[in-house]
């Protein structure tokens, strides 16, 4: 393994601070998220959507504080592929990025393919292939110009999801305290009458923690922070969980207690189609919200993470040295955006039929990264830095751990073996190149602890 000096070294632009990580994790995870894929959550769950939005939020904070200690080890860009490096070297370092990858190569196409069927419900006369495309554009051209003027579009759209999501609750709570309704707002949600079955709300959480996933793309973009600002990404890590954790029980709660007595909901538009049938005057909102949050707001970011995942193990020689360009003058990653909108465009409009496939998949990745990440705390901490901080560097990731790995448990067959299968494909080329191809990993210096 060779090393290499920090001037040799492709580098990103440092002009971030903790409010433009902040935004860009809501902006990533959406507020509207809930709405997207609440009836898959509660399918799985066997109607206990909000006790698995619970369990994930277990899951994620403890996965978070993960995130945040190992911001401070290895701060470059790069996220859990870097923690892993850092914690484990070269070869699972490359199994932690190839794990992730499988989360944000899919994730922006899910979403785009999401985006285009709300807003061709909305708006029949376009295509979803067209909104699909116009979309994808707008990311692409957001993220070459640089992750200031990312963060800056972040901004916009944040404000405005945060208007809409606002909308909705204020109009469900006004209906469901009114005496003229059939419904009422009630504990049923949080405490089932037949009781709680702790293996349905598992696979609920499983399908839930898509809701959660960007968190963990804010540490993609430590590389990019500006000079004194080493603890950003921890403390908007954090934040953003908080903040999020919160909208999405709200948000399944209230639909919840809307949904009673409504029969044959469709789980990829059940939120879409409760809102319609209790308050028709807020259906237009909340579709359009999610067709425009999702095209805009959860595609630009999952696009700038992606890039940033491709463009550090490309600079690390684990992957084509052609990613690891960096825009003279923008300082973006634009080969790496470049090759993530064909990507895009391809899973987008190739697996329109395929969105529960997609949904399986993208959480499959996910979880395996954060079983990494509080695995990389425990073994860079606690046990190569002997740490005597029990709490902090060894029960709470291993909390996280085994929390993250109960909810992995619940994830389907079909996700499960093609999950493992990309993960065989990943190790099998990992091995292709180190050891037929003799490309040598290369480690750039390591920040300081």
């Amino acid at each position: 393994m060779t090393q290499t000096t920090d001037t040799e070294r492709p580098k990103l632009k440092r002009s971030l601070g903790t409010l433009d990580l902040l935004l860009y994790g809501i902006v990533f995870m959406s507020p509207i998220a809930g709405f997207a894929v609440y009836g898959f959550v509660q399918d799985s769950s066997g109607d206990m959507a909000v006790l698995s939005y619970l369990i994930g939020c277990i899951g994620m904070v403890l996965t978070g504080l993960s995130y945040a200690a190992m911001s401070r080890a290895a701060p470059g860009a790069g996220s859990v592929y870097n923690y892993a490096q850092k914690a484990f070297g070269p070869f699972l370092g490359f199994a932690a990025g190839w794990s992730i990858l499988l989360d944000y190569i899919l994730l922006p196409s899910l979403m785009l393919l999401i985006a285009g069927l709300s807003m061709n419900a909305a708006i029949p006369a376009v295509p979803v292939a067209g909104w699909v495309m116009f979309f994808l554009v707008i990311a692409t051209v957001t993220n070459l110009c640089g992750i200031k003027f990312t963060t800056r579009a972040d901004m916009m759209v944040a404000g405005a999801l945060m208007i809409a999501v606002t909308i909705f609750v204020i109009a469900a709570v006004i209906y469901l305290l009114s005496p003229s309704t059939p419904v009422s707002l009630s504990l049923s949600p949080l405490l089932p009458e037949g009781g709680v079955q702790m293996n349905l709300v598992v696979a609920g959480a499983s399908v839930a923690i898509l809701s959660f996933l960007g968190f963990d793309a804010i540490s993609t973009l430590s590389e990019e922070l500006k000079e004194g600002h080493s603890n950003a990404v921890g403390r908007a890590t954090i934040l953003c969980l908080v903040v999020m954790a919160s909208i999405f029980i709200v948000e399944s709660w209230l639909l919840s207690d809307l949904s009673k007595g409504l029969e044959d909901l469709s789980p990829d538009a059940a939120a879409f189609e409760i809102i319609n049938a209790r308050m028709p005057f807020v259906g237009l909102i909340v579709t359009l919200a999610v067709g425009l949050g999702t095209g805009f707001g959860s595609t630009i970011p999952p696009q700038a993470a992606v890039s940033r995942v491709l463009f550090a193990m490309a600079r690390d020689r684990q992957l084509p040295g052609i990613l690891s360009r960096v825009h003279s003058r923008f300082r973006s990653p634009y080969v790496a955006i470049l090759f993530m909108a064909v990507i895009m465009a391809v899973l987008s409009l190739g697996f329109g039929a395929h969105l529960d496939t997609l949904l399986s998949l993208v959480n499959y990745g996910a979880l395996m990264a954060f079983m990494f990440v509080n695995a990389s705390v425990i073994m860079h901490y606690g046990i190569r830095g002997g740490s005597r901080q029990l709490v902090r560097h060894w029960i709470l990731p291993g909390i996280g751990f085994l929390v993250v790995a109960y909810v992995f448990t619940g994830l389907s067959s079909q996700s499960l073996i093609m999950g493992t299968a990309w993960i065989v494909a990943g190790i099998a080329f990992y091995l292709v190149q180190r050891f037929m191809l003799g490309r040598t990993p290369v480690v750039g210096l390591d920040a300081a602890e």
